[in-house]
């Protein structure tokens, strides 16, 4: 076992009971239990919520300096530092959403809102409606060629052409069971409603389209597409590779058991009545497998896990009931979304077995759905920590954009550190050394660095990085002790930092994102009741797990 860190950041009530409690600082202190214990907004008004607008222009934050019932949208320009403004709600409707994805230079971005598909034009600042429909579109990406985007839209999907005009169904998912022969016709038919009647709603109004007519009239040759049934699955993570070949989703199956009830014995009614609660912990079994789409074949087939390396290990702790019988069998797993390469023609996922005691990360053979373990991690105790995921969440993964490389974090070293892998030799690397965790490493712009949090400095510090996209000196981008929450600005320009110590609340501050550049502290929020009073700076303290 290592040494384990308790940290304390803007904890303040526990802070102060602690202060008054010592020495008899309650007698002789301003501060009371009666003011401890008041709405925290005695302490101040501080920022939360950090987005940069797209532009690398504003600062937008929440925050609450008029003592509001909740904290409004606020805003500070870098070019007018000392200027904080509330944000209008016609400006709040207009500002360009963070969720969405880009293309590969970043110059435009894919955006939803109400179920409505933009695209989004960084330079010009102008966003146009590509398409609307009835109800959520999700995940819009670029595929390989930027002229088609893909995205989700009812359990399904699609394919957009930005420059035809283009819209087609990719898949051909439904709820429910597979019907009977009977209604096989009645699938062409829904299937020609779905494609034709209800989906093409494109805004740009051309009349004319050649694809679209072709795949029409297909389907009237006697043309169906496969169809797949969920059953009584629910649909997950639906990702299309790059370049459209294969098309991932997880099958997610839940039994729940019985609810809880709970006695509410003091009810307006002046009956006894009961309170749904969720159910006994190990009552709801849940499994979740991954499925491939094999465009090209037209069928659906699903990612085998049973020759994983270590698959029917059995945990350490079954020593301690030597009286009891356990059979070596292939142990329950539970597997993330896959992750594709940058050209669509590779996919690795994070498999974690559902005792906690192994993860995988291993490369999907597309063709046929066999894995390849890329890497395996073991823990008696518990498979966790910074960047490793957990249950569906594959954590910290990915591709470099050589295709070939992957990163992901793992405590092998008992730190959680940032990895390379080959996927073609199998050679690892460690880019960090040392005994820190490492926290939400991302690749630069350029993709040739990394940015990451570290805890280096101390297990009470955060600081931010900029290294080498291979491995190398790191250049540390924050000075002030304490915790550094950096938010970089889209042309990686400047750092919007929220800054906080041990007896210091949030504060933010903008630093442009080089070494020696000083850090400007933008917000002042502290009451002058928090402010005047001597804090004492609390020592941490270390102690063994």
């Amino acid at each position: 076992m290592f040494l384990k860190t308790f940290s304390i950041f803007n904890l303040f009530s526990i802070l102060l009971t602690l202060f008054l409690a010592e020495n008899g600082i309650a007698q002789t202190s301003p501060l009371s239990v009666e003011k401890i214990m008041q709405n925290p907004q005695w302490i101040g008004t501080f920022p939360s919520n950090i987005e940069w607008g797209l532009q690398s222009e504003n600062i937008y934050f929440d925050y609450n300096p008029e003592q509001n019932p909740i904290d409004s949208l606020y805003k500070i320009s870098v070019n007018n530092q000392d200027k904080i403004e509330k944000v209008s709600l016609p400006e709040k409707r207009n500002k360009i959403s963070s969720y969405g994805s880009f293309n590969s230079d970043k110059t435009e971005k894919l955006i939803t809102e109400d179920g409505v598909l933009y695209i989004y034009d960084v330079k010009k600042d102008t966003k146009k409606e590509l398409i609307a429909l009835d109800s959520a579109i999700q995940d819009p990406n670029f595929m390989l060629d930027e002229n088609k985007i893909t995205f989700t839209y009812a359990n399904n999907a699609y394919r957009y052409d930005l420059e035809k005009g283009n819209l087609h169904k990719l898949t051909n998912i439904h709820e429910g069971k597979v019907p009977a022969d009977k209604d096989k016709q009645s699938e062409k038919d829904k299937w020609l409603k779905d494609e034709n009647l209800e989906l093409l709603q494109v805004v740009h109004g051309r009349e004319e389209d050649e694809d679209k007519t072709e795949a029409y009239n297909n389907l009237l040759n006697g043309k169906k597409p496969y169809a797949f049934y969920l059953d009584e699955r629910t649909l997950n993570n639906l990702e299309v590779s790059a370049n459209g070949d294969f098309i991932t989703f997880n099958l997610i199956t839940r039994e729940r058991g019985k609810a809880t009830e709970v006695p509410n014995y003091v009810d307006a009614s002046g009956y006894t009545t009961d309170i749904s609660a969720r159910t006994k912990v190990g009552d709801e079994e849940t499994e979740v497998a991954l499925a491939i789409y094999n465009v090209k074949q037209d069928t659906v087939y699903m990612v085998k896990t049973d020759s994983l390396p270590g698959i029917k290990d059995q945990p350490d702790y079954i020593k301690d009931y030597p009286y009891k019988e356990w059979k070596k069998e292939v142990r329950e797993v539970i597997l993330s979304n896959a992750y594709f390469s940058p050209d669509g023609e590779k996919a690795m996922v994070n498999v974690r077995s559902k005792d906690n005691k192994d993860r995988w990360i291993a490369e999907i053979n597309l063709e046929n759905g066999s894995l390849k373990s890329l890497d395996r991690q073991r823990d008696e105790a518990w498979i966790a920590g910074p960047g490793i995921g957990w249950a569906y969440s594959g954590g910290t993964m990915g591709w470099l954009p050589d295709n070939k490389h992957i990163y992901f974090q793992s405590e092998a070293s008992g730190y959680s550190h940032l990895y390379l892998l080959n996927s073609e030799n199998g050679t690892k690397k460690d880019l960090i050394s040392g005994d820190f965790e490492v926290f939400d490493p991302f690749l630069s712009n350029d993709k040739k660095s990394w940015f990451l949090t570290t805890s280096e400095v101390g297990p009470g510090e955060r600081h931010f990085y900029k290294m080498p996209v291979m491995g190398g000196t790191m250049e540390k981008l924050t000075t002030m002790e304490g915790n550094n929450e950096v938010h970089l600005s889209p042309d990686e320009k400047y750092m919007a930092i929220l800054y906080s110590y041990s007896n210091k609340p949030w504060e933010l501050y903008l630093k442009k994102t080089r070494v020696n550049s000083e850090a400007i502290q933008l917000t002042h929020g502290q009451s002058n009741a928090f402010e005047e009073y001597a804090w004492r700076d609390p020592k941490q303290i270390t102690f063994k797990a």
